[in-house]
């Protein structure tokens, strides 16, 4: 399983391209189609991992987390949800 963490951007944002897919994926007018519930559970999950993320690092001096790629998949769209959809004082 590849290792993964929530720290390192998605898309190359040295690029044109990647600032556009970045953009792109922030910018999806679907999101405002989730439900408070789904929001919230995308918010545990994505909280879930940043624990994750800290109590490995704790322990190995490293971030990344062993995830399988369709837990990469849904981490990436819950953290776009989740940075899209709360604000980040509430």
């Amino acid at each position: 399983m590849p290792k993964f963490t929530l720290k390192e951007p998605q898309f190359n944002e040295d690029t044109y391209l990647g600032r556009f897919e970045a953009f792109r994926a922030t910018a999806n007018p679907f999101h405002a189609f989730h439900s408070n519930k789904t929001i919230q559970a995308m918010r545990d999950l994505v909280t879930a991992q940043n624990e994750a993320e800290a109590a490995h690092f704790k322990s190995t001096g490293d971030y990344k987390v062993e995830r399988s790629e369709e837990q990469i998949k849904q981490l990436r769209i819950a953290e776009t949800v989740v940075s899209t959809a709360i604000h980040p004082d509430t």
